[in-house]
């Protein structure tokens, strides 16, 4: 598992779980909404995650124009800063007799 932290499968993560002797393995899907004080940092953040590398490798888009576009949703959709926003977490739990 190289990327745990940026994995949306849960078959890639229960799978290695099971082969190592993990038995009681318990997923839960959890969200919640976090105030973002700093869209633009947030906006920068998300440029270095597995979404924006995706949408690099579908043409040729500047890191910046990204981040800009990025940090204009959430002021569009939900008013100035802090905006809220959704998000989820997949969390597992496992036991290993």
């Amino acid at each position: 598992m190289e990327r745990p932290v940026a994995s949306f499968e849960i078959d890639p993560i229960k799978e290695p779980l099971a082969r190592s002797g993990f038995r009681r393995i318990d997923i839960s899907v959890q969200g919640q909404e976090h105030d973002i004080l700093d869209v633009t940092a947030f906006a920068r953040g998300l440029v270095f995650s597995p979404l924006v590398e995706k949408i690099r490798e579908r043409g040729t888009v500047d890191a910046e124009e990204i981040v800009e576009a990025l940090a204009a949703i959430p002021a569009r959709d939900q008013g100035s800063n802090p905006a809220r926003l959704p998000m989820q977490a997949i969390v597992f739990e496992a036991e290993k007799p």
